[in-house]
């Protein structure tokens, strides 16, 4: 016979995992008892509770009373299309985002965005997230119900006092001594070295963008920091070798360009910027415009139109029938 579980364990399990399976948007950082002058990393994650979503914004509040807010990163975020990029408010320690997850996600630990506090004054204080907004991936826009956005406390203690140095006196051959150092450990995120991952731009129009002009979209992905904005030049393919007068300045763009010229054939050099600074240039050219193409065909029939004609006077006027 199997032994029968006590009902109290059964209760406490079935919470457990309730708990687990709820849906949340926790803040975890690598530490939450620091001193000041020390620094601790937090992300923001969620946990969908086996529901699959497509949308989240919302805002990180922070007291700045205590911290200081810096090295904002979304390189590795599950959001992918941003409606609004993550950027940090210093003067109301606030963190705002918005963006969608295409495809959708489902997942009980999903990184939004991580950045950096660096405590300021002692005391206990915690960390939120307020106006918080998730849709289901359904079609139809649905929110997503029952999100639980616990805070983060945390207890920020006196920085530790230096070590004392006891004076003693020097010999004749000094050797210089290196200076003590508090025993506060500083944590930063390594520095973003590696430029955004190679991408494929696409040319095309559509009768409901730009009046059917001819445009160009785009879309970079930087693990680490995350892609902070483009650059666009357009380049004559034939005749800006020549001049530059058909040629575009660099000029910062979204992720759809229309193009400048939608005559001429262009060569479009896109520049994808991560927020450290690093870059990736993809150039490719532009397909032939619709008139152009004609304009070449009728260049084409014009000029074989010419030589049958040119070929076709010359044969009767050398021939020797036009001798006899």
């Amino acid at each position: 016979m199997y032994p029968l579980i006590p009902l109290t364990t059964l209760i406490l399990a079935l919470g457990y995992f309730g708990e687990v399976l709820a849906q949340s948007l926790p803040l975890v950082a690598s530490k939450t008892t620091v001193h000041v002058g020390e620094s601790t990393v937090v992300t923001l994650n969620i946990n969908t509770g086996g529901r699959s979503i497509n949308t989240i914004s919302g805002i990180v509040d922070v007291p700045l009373d205590k911290f200081q807010i810096s090295d904002l990163r979304y390189g590795n975020s599950i959001l992918s299309l941003w409606v609004e990029k993550p950027s940090i408010d210093y003067g109301k320690g606030l963190i705002s985002f918005s963006g969608g997850i295409p495809g959708g996600f489902n997942g009980v630990s999903g990184p939004i965005l991580t950045f950096v506090l660096k405590a300021k004054n002692t005391g206990s204080t915690s960390a939120f997230v307020k106006e918080v907004k998730v849709l289901l991936n359904d079609g139809l826009g649905t929110e997503l119900s029952g999100l639980a956005t616990p805070s983060l406390a945390f207890t920020i203690n006196p920085a530790p006092p230096k070590p004392k140095v006891e004076p003693k006196e020097e010999p004749k051959e000094t050797i210089p001594e290196i200076p003590p150092t508090s025993e506060v450990a500083e944590q930063i995120l390594p520095p973003d070295t590696i430029i955004p991952e190679h991408f494929i731009p696409m040319f095309g129009s559509h009768p409901d963008v730009a009046d059917g002009d001819t445009f160009v979209s785009f879309f970079a992905v930087d693990k680490d920091t995350g892609i902070d904005h483009y650059e666009v030049r357009e380049e004559a393919r034939f005749l800006g070798k020549i001049t530059e007068r058909w040629n575009t300045s660099w000029m910062q763009s979204e992720s759809l360009y229309i193009l400048k010229s939608q005559f001429l054939p262009m060569r479009v050099t896109i520049r994808a910027y991560d927020q450290a600074g690093n870059v990736r240039e993809v150039a490719t050219p532009a397909p032939f415009s619709s008139a152009m193409t004609l304009l070449m065909l009728a260049g084409l029939m014009l000029l074989a139109t010419a030589t049958t004609f040119l070929f076709t006077r010359y044969f009767y006027t050398n021939s020797l029938f036009s001798k006899t």
